[in-house]
């Protein structure tokens, strides 16, 4: 059974469908499991540690956000484990979370490269 749904709610047509088809001015942008989707375009990952203190966090380099408890590190999907071996020892924290970006900023990289291809 199909059921075409608009909607500005991306999350929850991803909740709800088990295939994706985006279409802009007519053109078919992506046609692919949602499961797809979302492992195929997803490269960054954002590493959130709640802390416990701020021990470990002078003079942070670039790409690290400090808002006390969170640390926030962005990081390429690849990267996420060399990221938490690395911050593991040195930071101490009460929670970890790997999360990947919104559904809105994944599907905002199909109508940007439609976009750019005008």
């Amino acid at each position: 059974m199909t059921f075409v749904i608009t909607s500005h709610d991306l999350q929850n047509v991803v909740d709800i469908s088990e295939r994706i088809i985006l279409i802009n001015r007519g053109k078919v942008l992506v046609d692919k499991t949602t499961t797809a989707v979302i492992r195929d375009e997803t490269f960054d990952r954002q590493i959130e540690f709640i802390l416990s203190d701020k021990a470990g966090t002078q003079k942070l380099p670039p790409g690290i956000h400090l808002e006390f408890p969170r640390l926030i590190i962005k990081t390429s999907k690849k990267d996420v484990g060399d990221k938490i071996k690395y911050w593991l020892p040195r930071l101490h924290f009460s929670d970890l979370r790997i999360t990947e970006p919104p559904i809105e900023e994944i599907f905002g990289k199909y109508y940007h490269v439609a976009k750019t291809k005008k």
